[in-house]
């Protein structure tokens, strides 16, 4: 009987479970549940679900015995064994299937603890009771367990004025969910149920903070919002947007600002003016106030505000008192032309601001900083001060008002009157035009009435010129005519052909000479025009028969040009005006010489014929026009600081700059000289009864004209005064390079000297 009962109680279990499966909800057992010991006692069984009755497998499942309210783990602990030690199988575990289900088998009556637990779940606990006879029989006592989906919750909380954030407490309300922060404020909260969440921070002696957040699926890990927690105290109120007019000495400044409070209200308003620890100003309705400084400058206005739990906030604002408002008109780059150019309606332009001030009968225009694009003519007796402050007109030492836009930017014509320009920088802009010059400030006509302080005078670059027109090639000679025919059988006088036209100092060749036919020579052809023109030829004998006459000699070539002087350094004053001067232009060429008549030709004499007057000569050709000379290069254009022209202006702490001279302009060559005209032939008939008559001499060649001088290179000169005295004090200066000189004209007839680099000073 005894043997028997294990099987027994075995058997009945497994029928009982059956039974139990077949009226149960679930499903029944299609596999051995792993774990179960054949032993004899009742048997717990049960099911882990998941969130919607779904099953959960692989949930860790423990039971242990509860002695005295204390489970088997807890008991040993405090007994002092190990927790792992084994009592005689006093804690027991099992994992659930996939279809969730677990079983402890052979258990003795009494009181059990069961655990569960599945990773991002929420664990179970629960204890329940074996009674003697459910033991005694083997029967099976069934529970579910109905586990929760968990998640984690990350966030900050943070102190109000606190460097150390650790010790604030964050809960999930209505739960023991909770955690503590590090010194960083940062905190987990781990094992949360699945769901929506409302998370309080708290610590002692601040104000409590709020968040929330959610977590939808097990094992989500979300961020909530950052928390933070105020000191629990009144929250002072703020003092912002603090304003102050600028204002002119003896002016009312006008001050604004706006407060809150973020506990409660401001109650009260008040100034101190000066920032003396005095309060001059109160109100408790806003913060504008109207307070007269008793002189120009800086200052620092205080303002107090008070909320209605006595808390104090303090801000501060600067104040500008600028001085009093001078009877002037004012000019500023953001301004319109088409305002009356006071204080708060400046104008455009110096110009115009000089204009108005004229027309209103006022001495002063007053600048603020930037650039102004214009020409700007002074006008006598009123001042311009530049560099002033934009919005203030307070003076800037060190900043400028630019005027520019031009190469000649500023002017001033027959000042004599008071007239100071003081805080310019004028910037003349580079010469775009052959030889043009560059000039920051011209003075013509000014006594020493204009006065320069603290200003720039600034010159571009003098532009580069032109080089000079090369020489024409000289008109080339006449050519002597043809000689006369002689008679065979006559007796008349023949003269010469005439000597072709020449140039100075050359000249028409000679008339040949004429044969009488009376025994003596024929006449002697007439020399060439100029010295040294050629000869004339001889005459021809008369005999039987007469011979021919003889040719005139070539006149001489005419001698080159001389070469063209350079150009002085100094440029011209004209009007208000500095004009470069011009290199020296090559000499023309001189002509050629006339050549020589050619000679009769002799005439027939003889007893058994009849006399016959020999062949003229032919007439010498003209010599050549000489070549005209090339010009001289244009001197390069100049670049001044300040050009004064019968003025004595004086310059006061001022800085001078300059740029480069402009290039001077290279000589042209000289023109070729004309070719001298060619001799007539002499007279030619009857050539076996009377001579021929000789031909003409050629015309010399026109001389070659001289090269032009090269431009003189432009001049850089802080000053340039012609008939005044300009005065100093205090001022510098930086001057460019003068401008390379230009080449000399070649290669016809000698080369013209290179031009002389520029003069500095």
């Amino acid at each position: 009987m005894t043997s028997r009962r294990p099987f027994i109680a075995l058997l009945l279990a497994a029928v009982l479970i059956g039974v139990l499966w077949g009226c149960s909800d679930q499903p029944p057992p299609t596999e051995p549940l792993s774990g179960i010991e054949v032993r004899e006692g009742a048997v717990l069984s049960g099911t882990v679900l998941d969130t919607g009755g779904r099953p959960a497998p692989d949930a860790v499942l423990a039971l242990e015995r509860l002695e005295g309210g204390l489970s088997a783990t807890v008991g040993r602990a405090l007994s002092g064994a190990s927790a792992t030690a084994d009592k005689s199988g006093d804690v027991r575990s099992a994992v659930s299937d996939r279809a969730g289900r677990f079983a402890f088998a052979g258990l003795d009556a009494g009181t059990y603890l069961l655990t569960s637990s599945l990773r991002d779940h929420a664990g179970d606990s629960r204890s329940l009771e074996i009674p003697p006879g459910v033991a005694a029989n083997a029967e099976t006592t069934f529970v579910d367990i109905q586990l929760v989906p968990t998640g984690t919750f990350l966030g900050n909380a943070t102190l109000e004025n606190a460097v150390d954030h650790t010790g604030t407490v964050v809960f999930l309300e209505g739960t023991s969910y909770v955690a503590v922060t590090d010194a960083a404020g940062d905190y987990s909260l781990t094992g949360v149920p699945v769901g929506a969440w409302p998370a309080r921070a708290m610590h002692a002696g601040y104000l409590d903070d709020t968040a929330a957040g959610s977590l939808v699926a097990a094992g989500d890990v979300v961020a909530l919002p950052a928390m933070f927690l105020r000191l629990n105290a009144n929250i002072p109120p703020v003092a912002s947007a603090l304003t102050a007019s600028t204002s002119a000495e003896g002016d009312a400044t006008s001050f604004g600002a706006v407060a809150t409070d973020a506990d409660g209200t401001v109650v009260l308003y008040e100034w101190d003016f000066e920032d003396d620890g005095v309060f001059d100003w109160s109100s408790a309705a806003n913060a504008n106030a109207l307070h007269v400084y008793p002189s120009q400058g800086q200052y620092l206005a205080k303002l107090r505000v008070t909320d209605d739990d006595g808390g104090i906030g303090l801000a501060v604002v600067q104040v500008t008192v600028v001085p009093p408002v001078p009877l002037a008109i004012f000019v500023t780059p953001t301004g319109d032309d088409g305002d009356s150019g006071g204080l708060t309606s400046p104008v455009k332009t110096i110009s115009h601001g000089l204009a108005l001030a004229q027309s209103l009968m006022l001495d002063q225009v007053l600048v603020t900083e930037g650039t102004y694009n214009e020409v700007v003519f002074l006008i006598d007796g009123i001042n311009l001060t530049g560099g002033l402050a934009a919005v203030t007109w307070a003076e800037q030492p060190g900043v400028y008002s630019v005027v520019t836009g031009s190469t000649r930017p500023l002017r001033a014509q027959a000042i004599t009157s008071p007239t100071t320009i003081r805080g310019f920088e004028v910037v003349a802009a580079n010469a775009a035009t052959t030889s043009g010059v560059s000039i920051a400030v011209t003075a013509t006509d000014c006594s020493s009435a204009l006065v320069f302080e603290n200003c720039k005078l600034r010159g571009g670059n003098g532009g580069a010129a032109l080089g000079g027109t090369p020489g024409s090639t000289g008109a080339a000679g006449g050519n002597g005519s043809t000689g006369l025919p002689g008679s065979c059988d006559g007796v008349y006088a023949c003269p010469g052909g005439a000597g072709g036209a020449g140039a100075f100092v050359g000249g028409t060749g000679g008339f040949a000479g004429n044969q009488l036919g009376n025994g003596s020579s024929a006449g002697a052809g007439a020399s060439g025009a100029g010295a040294p023109g050629g000869s004339g030829g001889s005459g021809g004998f008369t005999g039987d028969p007469g011979s021919s006459g003889g040719n005139g000699q070539n006149g001489a070539n005419g001698s080159i040009g001389a070469a063209g002087t350079v150009a002085p350094a100094a440029g011209q004053i004209v009007g208000d005006a500095w004009l470069p001067n011009v290199g020296g232009a090559g000499g023309n060429g001189v002509g050629g010489y006339g050549g020589g008549g050619g000679g009769g030709g002799g005439g027939q004499e003889c007893t058994f014929c009849d006399d016959g007057v020999g062949n003229s000569g032919g007439g010498g050709g003209g010599g050549g026009y000489g070549g005209m000379g090339g010009s001289g290069g244009l001197s390069g254009g100049a670049s001044f600081g300040l050009l004064a022209i019968d003025a004595s202006p004086v310059l006061n702490d001022c800085l001078i700059i300059t740029g480069a001279g402009g290039s001077g302009g290279p000589g042209a060559p000289g023109g070729s000289g004309g070719a001298g005209g060619g001799g007539g032939t002499g007279g030619a008939n009857c050539l076996g009864e009377i001579g021929r008559g000789g031909a003409g001499g050629h015309g010399g060649q026109g001389g070659q004209g001289g090269g032009g001088a090269g431009g003189h290179g432009g001049p850089s000169y802080g000053i340039w005064s012609q008939g005044g005295a300009p005065a100093m004090s205090g001022t510098t200066f930086m001057i460019g390079m003068g401008g390379s000189g230009g080449a000399g004209g070649a290669p016809n007839g000698p080369s013209g000297p290179a031009g002389a680099s520029g003069n500095t000073n």
